[in-house]
């Protein structure tokens, strides 16, 4: 599941990290401005008395909907959240409030055109997702990318993605990791856009026949019954539900 934008707890925003780079004559430079972020949260990640768990941090209607559908799976799970601020993380670490998201168009988004003004947003998202799997904010036992959690996992396991097409974007390089001639989990990418036999963002070819994709968001949304903000979660739940059923990870959304 992606992280989303309202948060229980208060922490750093990527907005005032940018603005003090800017300040400095800083531009165009992922990987300083991901060096001054992990260092902004680490500092205030000490300086907290407690830590909660990360699956406690978030709210609001589209995390609520994520978290119906985690319990909805009925063998035993971990929920695995994709943070514009943290990276690939277990719902169970330790980490700190934060606000920072590749929703672009908001106070938060990591791409500020002011601070890149001479890239595309989504070699910045690709960079700072790579920095963030590679490098990683915390320590951890975990894995730190979807790559490593699908090649430490089994043939029986279930491994289910469920994205807006921001984060498919930014994640698109670590799928492109995934070792398809190893034998895989039972894999779903949900949230994709299938128009004209093309999908919307592009996946890489060796995972397209994992991803259960739709055509029109109106008409999905009036299948699922629910909002827009609330989509991909609803569809991950509408999936989950066919896999209680069947054993199967598939179905034609509209």
């Amino acid at each position: 599941m992606t992280c989303v934008g309202s948060k229980n707890y208060e922490g750093p925003s990527i907005r005032n990290t940018l603005d003090a780079l800017i300040e400095r004559g800083k531009k165009n430079y992922v990987e300083g401005l991901f060096r001054e972020w992990k260092r902004t949260l680490l500092q205030h990640m000490h300086s907290s008395p407690t830590l909660p768990e990360a699956r406690s941090i978030y709210r609001g209607a589209l995390w609520n909907a994520s978290l119906e559908a985690f319990k909805r799976i009925q063998e035993p799970c971990n929920l695995w959240i994709m943070s514009c601020g943290f990276g690939f993380i277990n719902a169970q670490e330790k980490i700190s409030g934060y606000h920072a998201t590749f929703k672009t168009g908001v106070e938060d988004s990591l791409f500020n055109s002011n601070y890149f003004n001479s890239m595309k947003k989504e070699n910045v998202k690709k960079q700072w997702w790579n920095l963030l799997s590679d490098q990683g904010i915390i320590e951890t036992t975990y894995p730190k990318s979807i790559h490593e959690l699908v090649g430490s996992s089994n043939s029986k396991d279930v491994v289910l993605i469920s994205a807006g097409s921001d984060y498919y974007e930014a994640i698109i390089d670590d799928l492109h990791k995934i070792d398809a001639s190893q034998r895989l989990p039972k894999l779903a990418f949900v949230g994709i856009q299938k128009m004209n036999g093309n999908y919307n963002p592009e996946m890489p070819k060796k995972l397209e026949l994992f991803i259960q994709s739709y055509s029109s968001g109106v008409d999905l949304r009036k299948f699922l019954g629910c909002s827009a903000i609330q989509i991909h979660a609803k569809s991950a739940t509408y999936l989950i539900e066919q896999y209680n059923r069947t054993g199967k990870l598939e179905y034609m959304f509209p």
